[in-house]
């Protein structure tokens, strides 16, 4: 039991840093009627670890087993995947499934190699039930690290799972706890190395961004990856957009779009240069790259893009050259009425003077 209770604290707690969650899957033990734990194999690298770290070999067979614990007065049906680790736009390092997908540097996917015996598992109430994974190694070998997660979850919390953050835009909250699984072959090490590919407009939660597609194309972690970004007009010296984070991680043989926010910034269109630099395990890349943002693409994402303001100038000169073409021709007419007015008035004065005229020579 002591076992079990510290193999659920690393997956909980995640104190092991191969086992991160993504921003859309959080484990919460209070939401969840089963817990799990992990029966270690006879080739377990680190015996001290809660999740699958295997020695193997080319074209190896064996069967994992994960023990589930359902202490509810009600039977639990588990849900089960396998999943390819991968690197999410926030440069975190994802064991439960993703959007994103794995390079394709990769010498195998784990949806490939591992594959469930069952998908789904009824834990009887105040009982126990296994989850049994068969594994089976690629014929050619390779140096490195594959690695993947497990993820289970209660099949009646998929359901009616969805909140609405503060500007509409839906969140769906999964429960599950991601078990990671690490398959090594040799002892090799393997240079870290990083690529930059493609740089675009995109767009984030509807926000403009300009992504810098990054490659981990190694069968090795790049952890403690800082990336700095300054993108400029073609040409031209001056930073228009800036972006800093440390920290981050990408798994072995993945790519994410790394992000440069505008910041409520319109997209206008012309060709810019990326330059990139990033750090990780003792090493620096410094890429540069031009991309072009067209003019339609500039208004279709600036159209969607709840941060940025519509420039109303052209409808302020406009309300404003009526406002003062109706002063002016206020002014004229005033001026015009005014000179009729005096016209009138001196010739009223003028016709008097001669009709006194004509009286005193009568």
């Amino acid at each position: 039991m002591k076992k079990m209770i510290l193999g659920l604290m690393a997956i909980l707690l995640l104190i092991s840093p191969i086992l991160s969650l993504s921003r859309s899957h959080t484990v919460q033990a209070a939401a969840m009627n089963f817990s799990v734990e992990t029966i270690l194999p006879d080739n377990q690298q680190d015996k001290d670890q809660s999740y699958f770290d295997l020695k193997v070999a080319p074209s190896q067979k064996q069967t994992l087993t994960l023990q589930l614990y359902n202490d509810t007065n009600k039977d639990v049906t588990v849900i089960s995947n396998v999943h390819t680790a991968v690197t999410n736009l926030n440069g975190v390092v994802e064991y439960g499934g993703s959007k994103s997908q794995p390079d394709q540097s990769i010498p195998a996917k784990m949806e490939d190699i591992l594959k469930l015996q069952e998908k789904e598992v009824v834990v009887p109430k105040q009982g126990t039930a296994q989850v049994r994974l068969d594994l089976t190694m690629p014929e050619q070998s390779f140096d490195g690290i594959l690695v993947g997660g497990i993820s289970l979850q209660e099949k009646e919390k998929n359901e009616a799972n969805e909140e609405t953050d503060s500007e509409g835009l839906s969140i769906e909250n999964l429960y599950a706890y991601n078990v990671a699984v690490v398959l090594q072959e040799t002892d090799i090490a393997i240079d870290p190395n990083l690529k930059m590919t493609e740089v675009e407009p995109a767009q984030i939660n509807a926000r403009n961004v300009i992504n810098a597609t990054l490659v981990n194309p190694e069968a090795r972690f790049l952890n403690q990856l800082s990336v700095d970004t300054k993108i400029t007009k073609k040409g031209e010296k001056e930073a228009l957009y800036k972006s800093s984070k440390k920290g981050m991680q990408m798994a072995p043989n993945s790519t994410f779009a790394y992000p440069t926010a505008l910041d409520g910034k319109e997209f206008e269109p012309g060709i810019y240069t990326m330059d990139l630099t990033a750090k990780s395990s003792g090493k620096t890349w410094h890429f540069t790259q031009d991309f072009e943002i067209k003019r339609d693409v500039a208004k279709a994402y600036n159209d969607q893009d709840v941060t940025v303001e519509s420039d109303h100038t052209w409808l302020y000169f406009l309300i404003g050259g009526l406002i003062l073409l109706v002063l002016i021709l206020m002014l004229i007419w005033w001026i015009r009425r005014k000179m009729k007015k005096k016209e009138a008035e001196h010739n009223q004065l003028k016709a008097e003077l001669e009709a006194l005229k004509e009286t005193k020579q009568d």
